[in-house]
């Protein structure tokens, strides 16, 4: 038909988001709060490597407008500046007359912008974009699985264990590992560690063979497969963790370092907002409409 004489067709429902379109548009809410934070101004480089955002905020309505305008600005495409306009338009609009004083003074969420984004979209399906967001964010701390000791070593181990283990309790006891009690002073000078440097070690109590393995694997290995801990040649420790929000298992620092911090505590925020549009997503099933998001509670 001739351009202005056919009837005006509603917009096509956009399909829920998949994992790679929420993580594009998270990597856009990633841009303006770091970029906003740093100095003011934007790019589209979205380079990894740059500061983390340590928490998971609202981003400021003025950053928000800032953003869309300079995309409108620095536009190479005609017709993609004409979108970036007709954004631009609309989310001075909405802040306009779609907020109240206090949604202005609070900011965008990045759940708002999935919802600009995908209208239609449901609690249920915000608790799983943010569930792919936080998947990746938990990538970002993830340490590679540790190697388990090969069989020959672990064997070596476990005759080890089983020739201090006198009278086959199961178990060793610090004067075990020391070579045995009451031994005279050529056998204590014999042994290479002492009751007590056991004791100290691993404190005054029996110690079972999968624990032994652990203690005397090679540094950077797991001594078996239920192993949940790892010495490290430098000294750190990795420890198996699983985060049941998201439910994965991954290997992470025991301690970690400063500039991890952080990222842990995005991952924290952003796991707390799952479990509240989780919590929606119920509701939402019973035929309750949700409130606005900042008063669902974020409580366990």
């Amino acid at each position: 038909e001739p351009l202005g004489t056919g009837k005006a067709q509603p917009l096509a429902i956009r399909p829920p988001a998949n994992c790679e379109e929420t993580l594009s548009a998270y990597e856009v809410y990633r841009v303006m709060m770091r970029k906003a934070e740093a100095n003011g101004g934007f790019d589209s480089s979205g380079d990894e490597d740059e500061e983390p955002v340590s928490e998971l905020a609202n981003l400021r309505w003025d950053v928000v407008l800032l953003w869309a305008e300079q995309q409108e600005d620095f536009a190479q495409d005609c017709r993609v500046r004409s979108v970036c306009g007709s954004l631009n338009r609309a989310l001075r609009n909405w802040r306009a007359t779609c907020t109240t004083r206090e949604e202005r003074r609070e900011g965008v969420p990045l759940t708002q912008l999935f919802r600009w984004i995908w209208p239609n979209v449901t609690a249920a399906h915000i608790a799983q974009m943010m569930t792919w967001v936080a998947l990746h964010e938990t990538q970002k701390i993830r340490r590679p699985t540790p190697r388990l000791i090969d069989q020959d070593q672990k064997r070596r181990l476990e005759n080890m264990f089983q020739s201090m283990d006198f009278g086959s309790k199961g178990h060793l006891t610090a004067e075990d590992v020391a070579g045995g009690k009451d031994l005279g002073i050529e056998e204590q000078l014999k042994n290479i560690v002492d009751a007590d440097t056991v004791k100290a070690v691993c404190g005054d109590r029996t110690i079972g063979e999968a624990e032994f393995l652990e203690l005397m694997c090679e540094d950077n290995y797991r001594a078996h497969e239920r192993s949940g801990k790892v010495v490290l040649a430098d000294g750190n420790k990795l420890t198996q963790q699983h985060r049941p929000v998201t439910d994965v298992t991954i290997w992470v620092l025991e301690d970690p370092p400063p500039q991890e911090r952080p990222q842990r505590q995005l991952i924290e925020a952003l796991e707390q907002d799952i479990k509240r549009w989780r919590r929606q997503a119920v509701l939402e099933a019973s035929g309750i409409r949700s409130l606005d998001d900042s008063v669902i509670d974020a409580s366990d």
